[in-house]
């Protein structure tokens, strides 16, 4: 029979077993927890006519609040994965020359260009989350957003993206303590 104890994590995040909420509330408050912080950080957008609110949030949201205690979900790894992802997608598009290109998120045409973009820019944000100890695998969904075209390198944009990346990781900080506070989690059983 399969070893069902109440974990706290430690082995989940280094190969041990796959945790998963000890109940049925345990997952409903994350999933509402989750939904309310990407709920208010849209409307923060919605009232300040800017596009806080965008698809790498989501991941972001989900890994803080469906793994509490991984520590690619923390504060730090958040915000500073989600700068170097930032960093690495304008970087990578001035360095290819695919800041000259159209962006491929608004035509769905695939240039080289943005093709080499993203592959270093990945590299790049995989590169300096390692060295920073900020491994945060949502921030390679920034990285994309950039080095497709999704978001011109440019200042407006910069601010965009430090305003939502924030928003989120604040609020989700604050409510994935609140969650991680109140949750068993137990090894998930073969």
């Amino acid at each position: 029979m399969a070893d069902v104890r109440t974990r706290t994590i430690g082995a989940a995040g280094a190969g041990g077993p796959a945790l998963r909420p000890a109940t049925v509330a345990d997952a409903a408050a994350g999933a509402l927890t989750a939904g309310v912080v990407l709920g208010v950080v849209g409307a923060l957008g919605l009232w300040a006519h800017q596009p806080w609110l965008f698809p790498s949030l989501g991941p972001t949201i989900v890994l803080q609040h469906a793994s509490p205690h991984h520590g690619a979900g923390s504060l730090w790894n958040t915000l500073v994965g989600h700068a170097i992802g930032a960093a690495a997608g304008f970087a990578a598009v001035w360095i290819t020359g695919a800041v000259h290109m159209t962006p491929e998120m608004a035509t769905g045409v695939l240039t080289a260009p943005r093709v080499w973009a993203t592959a270093l820019a990945i590299a790049l944000t995989i590169l300096g989350g390692s060295l920073a100890r900020a491994d945060h695998p949502p921030a390679a969904a920034t990285t994309m957003l950039i080095s497709l075209g999704a978001f011109k390198p440019n200042w407006d944009s910069a601010a965009v993206l430090a305003v939502g990346i924030v928003a989120t990781a604040v609020l989700g900080s604050l409510a994935r303590g609140w969650h991680r506070g109140r949750r068993t989690v137990r090894p998930v059983s073969g």
